[in-house]
């Protein structure tokens, strides 16, 4: 298949369009775009759920070959809650970070979720935005101290893009960056979840923005295609699906993050973070009808 492109950014997909283990996937991905979400969500104790170091050399050539770059999305399972899921989270992203190195990735994701928070999310509180308030005192000290040790771990520590993420309040990651080189990534799909309109973050976020994941939304009790035209983000429902194509979302959400993009000429990463080829090219196809609006409506100075 021919190489499939954005016009005037960088089309991403992530390492399992095809439900493989590592080095069949990303052959299969690779030659499709220009960058590669390598999905390290798990590394297991020892590091054995990571690819193995010769997994990692076949990777790399398929990266050679195909001429596609990559970034790591780093392990998700463990926070800041105590010292010890601290130590495990720290510990499992140096064993990610080690093991990837040979591939060269430009950005590291970070997604974390605080448990503790999570699990108090009950009754009344089930709709209240998480906030770092929340946490305590010693807890946001120990998220400071992890984010330093992590961004130690990278050649740069620009290359840290943290990720926003559902039902946190969309600023919550601010006050650890506001003296800290680190980047973000913008999950636009985790904003259209919690009905956030993505267009004012992503003016604030952009000039440390590296990363964008773009996914659609599904209500959670009804299979595509949807009986119902979706005109607004209230018409999926409470707690919709996400990760699904994008071609169930309304135009106007497509375009206004869209046209925001490509007014602002934002030269970063854009993931298409789905996780099948039929989702995959759905998606893009969505994307470019969007360009097509846009061209109607501005000067187009990006490459068709």
């Amino acid at each position: 298949m021919k190489r499939l492109a954005l016009p005037g950014m960088t089309l991403g997909a992530t390492s399992f369009l095809l439900p493989a283990d590592y080095v069949p996937a990303l052959r299969f991905a690779a030659p499709l775009c220009e960058d590669i979400a390598l999905l390290l969500l798990e590394c297991g104790a020892q590091g054995e759920y990571l690819p193995a170091a010769q997994d990692v050399d076949q990777m790399a050539a398929v990266l050679e070959a195909t001429g596609s770059r990559l970034h790591v999305h780093l392990p998700t399972a463990s926070d800041c809650s105590s010292a010890e899921s601290t130590r495990r989270l720290v510990r499992a992203v140096r064993m990610a970070v080690a093991r990837s190195a040979p591939l060269q990735p430009h950005s590291f994701v970070l997604h974390v979720d605080f448990a503790c928070l999570r699990q108090h999310r009950t009754g009344k509180r089930r709709n209240r935005r998480m906030e770092p308030a929340m946490l305590t005192a010693e807890q946001r000290l120990r998220t400071r101290d992890a984010l330093d040790q992590i961004a130690d771990l990278l050649p740069d520590p620009r290359q840290l893009a943290i990720e926003n993420l559902e039902g946190f309040c969309p600023d919550f990651w601010d006050q650890w960056l506001e003296d800290r080189p680190f980047s973000r990534c913008a999950d636009i799909g985790h904003l259209w979840k919690d009905h956030e309109n993505p267009v004012p973050w992503l003016e604030r976020w952009l000039p440390r923005l590296r990363v964008i994941h773009l996914h659609g939304l599904r209500p959670r009790h009804t299979t595509p295609p949807f009986a119902v035209p979706v005109r607004s983000l209230s018409d999926f429902g409470p707690q919709p699906r996400d990760h699904g194509a994008l071609d169930a979302m309304p135009t106007a959400c497509i375009d206004a993050v869209m046209h925001r993009l490509w007014r602002s000429a934002y030269r970063g990463v854009l993931t298409l973070e789905v996780f099948s080829l039929t989702e995959f090219l759905r998606s893009r196809a969505v994307l470019l009808r969007s360009w097509k609006r846009y061209c109607h409506t501005e000067t187009c100075h990006a490459p068709a």
